[in-house]
């Protein structure tokens, strides 16, 4: 069993079993079937176009819905925000799958990759890949530019 501080940094979120320890604070918990429902509004082609292939444009709506609520909440953590998000996608493939396997497949690659790709959609949103692309460039190609 995971347990998580409420101030645990959001990379301390590996998995779907750290995202359910995760104390979401009152304001998520008590309002959460709402913030489904709204999530489920947002998700183009509904739960019915859920596939491994879409996983990514619904976590990427997951998380703009999580920006919101921590916009409006201060209170919202990004540990907790991450945990909502992957929550979210949870019960979206839960109520989505009909089909048990697809279900199951769906959860691991939610499990496995979740919360790997929903810090680097972050990282992206930031700019921080591009930084890191850019110094990482410079770094490759420094000797071919010469000293000014």
């Amino acid at each position: 069993s995971v347990t998580l501080r409420a101030t645990a940094h959001p990379r301390e979120i590996t998995s779907l079993d750290a995202a359910k320890a995760m104390p979401l604070g009152a304001s998520v918990t008590n309002n959460f079937d709402i913030l489904f429902d709204t999530f489920l509004g947002r998700i183009q082609g509904g739960a019915a176009s859920l596939s491994a292939a879409s996983l990514v444009t619904v976590v990427m709506t997951a998380i703009q819905l999580a920006e919101q609520v921590g916009a409006e909440d201060a209170a919202v953590s990004g540990a907790v925000k991450k945990a909502l998000v992957l929550r979210l996608v949870e019960r979206l493939i839960n109520v989505a799958c009909a089909n048990a396997d697809t279900r199951q497949t769906l959860l691991a690659l939610l499990n496995q990759m979740g919360p790997a790709l929903i810090d680097g959609l972050i990282s992206a949103d930031h700019g921080e890949l591009i930084r890191r692309a850019r110094s990482g460039c410079a770094s490759l190609f420094s000797g071919c530019l010469g000293k000014k």
